[in-house]
């Protein structure tokens, strides 16, 4: 059994507890659930079937009491929105950092899509940081598997201002829409600013479907063109992103690097410290100490060629990288 050490969320779905097992740390979830009214949700059958480095880990699951526990990989540096909250008080992410979060988004997609698997609901609250530099996608709670390539889904189901237009339509969707949901991901991180929003649903919604975000130049502007396009025909998949040359020479430097540690010790004085500590607002100190980000939005920088950079923190299971088509 896991011991609870603090409550670390909640919402609507129920909470979630850090917890420690064998010395290790983990994130458990916990769903209101009875058995003669409801079946084994969905997401642990879609979480046992993912195994990428860029893809929140399944570890286990049971009942306790009147609770489906459901126990995941524990990332201790938090979840991409409360980053991007805390960066706009400090600058811009560095090209070379955005640049890095989100080709490990797009090879995440390609292991799960390659599956017949949709997220249905990608968006930085749900996109976690193992380390500052190592990025996985989580919370599968609404996703959705297929019996074929070919298959479309129907259910509306996201949150608003990350919708497909195809989604807001009511129209038959698939893995299309997740890289539409990429490609506000994309663009939130450069900005800091979600490329659609309004005063009420309804508002959001034509936005999306009669509104285009401000333009960007550079790398990021040409990527967020090819994923924001209207018609899901002519928006790329993960294949076509990954061919691009700047993203398929970071695939090969992430290919690179060592193996990492997959779980912390509570004996790690680093453990041990950030349950105390914000990550995240260290995060952004040790960024603003360095004088690394920004002065200005990446927008409205002189157009340069991009070099490719990771920092030496960035790690990835050996082996497992799912390696561009």
């Amino acid at each position: 059994m896991v011991e609870k050490v603090k409550k670390i969320g909640s919402g609507t779905f129920g909470n979630v507890w850090l917890v420690r097992k064998d010395q290790q740390l983990y994130a458990m979830k916990r769903v209101p659930y009875d058995p003669e009214k409801h079946k084994i949700p969905l997401e642990i059958e879609v979480l046992k079937q993912l195994d990428s480095p860029y893809i929140v880990k399944y570890h286990d699951s049971f009942i306790e009491k009147s609770w489906l526990c459901i126990v995941m990989e524990y990332c201790e540096e938090g979840d991409l929105q409360k980053l991007i909250q805390a960066q706009r008080e400090h600058g811009f992410f560095t090209e070379q950092q955005i640049l890095t979060w989100f080709t490990q988004m797009c090879l995440a997609l390609q292991h799960m899509h390659s599956k017949k698997i949709l997220h249905r609901d990608l968006k930085p609250q749900n996109i976690f940081l193992a380390s500052p530099s190592h990025l996985k996608i989580g919370d599968f709670g609404i996703s959705r598997c297929l019996d074929n390539s070919s298959q479309m889904a129907n259910t509306s189901l996201g949150t608003p201002y990350y919708l497909s237009p195809e989604v807001c339509l009511g129209q038959p969707y698939d893995a299309k829409s997740d890289m539409w949901m990429l490609g506000c991901c994309l663009y939130e991180l450069v900005t800091l600013e979600r490329p659609f929003t309004g005063s009420n649903l309804n508002q959001i919604v034509l936005n999306i479907l009669n509104k285009a975000p401000d333009e960007l130049g550079g790398l990021f502007g040409r990527l967020i063109s090819m994923l924001l396009q209207k018609k899901a025909f002519a928006r790329s998949d993960t294949s076509e992103i990954l061919q691009v040359p700047e993203i398929a020479a970071t695939v090969k430097l992430l290919q690179a690097q060592p193996t990492p540690q997959k779980f912390k010790s509570l004996k790690s004085t680093k453990a041990e410290s950030n349950l105390k500590n914000s990550s995240i607002l260290t995060l952004i100190q040790k960024a603003k100490e360095t004088n690394m980000s920004p002065k200005k939005p990446l927008a409205l920088q002189p157009k340069k060629e991009i070099k490719v950079f990771l920092p030496e923190q960035i790690t990835s299971e050996e082996g497992s990288t799912i390696a561009p088509t």
